[in-house]
């Protein structure tokens, strides 16, 4: 028979087994990133109910026991979101002084007064726009994580006093962001908890960024290239070599006078918008003059390069 001390060495093994490991935020940089997305998407959503300006950033992304977390935040406004990817439910709520913040953003304060912090039940008015305001928080943290993977936030119910029994009876870890809003010169705060378990299948892709991916051309803008641009109307023009003249012997000319040019229908150029493109000869066909090109033109290093007729 086993000794006591090796049994209960075999539990506390067994315990510690059972135990769920804290995800390390710092390794994953890409969750911060979502959060900050989520922040300014709610920033944009904000000037639809208050004229004034709204900012926000990162206060911290911790974990911790779901038991202590919403035994802290007890004094807010939450709703309570059921995320059928990841068959589990998420807490995002404002803290009362960002609902009071909110509230005389809306309806035209200054911010001059000193916050108000008393200790008293939510209005219905105070509820309701805070719901819309966790709602519209709810969608932008959906966008945020498209970059990760698809997530669905479905509105189950509104708490005006989280307890430690919100989210059930058991106790589980929690991821926890809180992101500040500034607003009329006050503060507030936005939470966000969500289960740890549910990071872990997109874990990876959370730990780092996803680099952009390289491509050597676009087919769209190729495709574009090959039926649109090239298709823009130039005109090309033959020019023989010619000849120079004083001005005197310019203002001589006469109709029917006739002006020796110095290259023959042999050494002809084609250029376009003044660039020397081509050099050929000069033909006719079917009652038309016609070009044969004979050779390429590089201006830049003055070579030519032949061409087959």
């Amino acid at each position: 028979m086993d000794s006591p001390e090796k049994i209960s060495g075999t539990v506390s093994i067994a315990e510690k087994l059972k135990e769920i490991a804290k995800l390390s935020i710092d390794k994953l940089p890409v969750l911060n990133s979502i959060f900050e997305r989520m922040g300014n998407r709610c920033v944009e959503d904000f000037h639809e109910f208050a004229p004034p300006a709204f900012t926000a950033f990162i206060n911290q992304i911790v974990t911790g026991d779901s038991w202590d977390l919403l035994e802290s935040l007890a004094d807010s406004v939450a709703v309570i979101f059921y995320c059928r990817e990841w068959d589990a439910r998420i807490v995002i709520g404002l803290e009362r002084r960002f609902v009071f913040a909110i509230m005389e953003a809306m309806f035209g304060g200054e911010g001059t007064e000193a916050p108000f912090e008393a200790s008293r039940p939510f209005t219905p008015t105070e509820a309701r726009i805070g719901r819309v305001v966790c709602e519209f928080a709810a969608k932008a943290l959906e966008w945020a994580f498209s970059s990760v993977c698809e997530i669905t936030l479905e509105a189950e119910r509104l708490e005006t006093a989280l307890e430690f029994t919100t989210l059930g009876h058991s106790s589980m870890m929690m991821i926890h962001a809180q992101i500040l809003f500034q607003v009329l010169n006050q503060g507030g705060i936005m939470f966000v908890l969500m289960p740890q378990s549910s990071m872990t299948p997109i874990r990876q892709k959370l730990e780092r960024e996803r680099k952009p991916i390289a491509s050597s051309h676009d087919t769209r803008w190729t495709s574009a290239l090959n039926t649109q641009i090239s298709h823009a109307g130039l005109t090309v023009n033959a020019v023989l070599d010619g000849k120079e003249m004083e001005l005197r012997e310019l203002l001589r000319l006469q109709p029917g006078k006739v002006i020796e040019l110095a290259g023959t229908e042999h050494s002809v150029i084609l250029e376009c918008e003044g660039d020397r493109l081509f050099r050929g000869h000069l033909g006719q066909t079917k009652g038309f003059f016609t070009f044969t090109i004979e050779e390429a033109i590089n201006d830049e290093s003055g070579e030519t390069e032949s061409l087959s007729r």
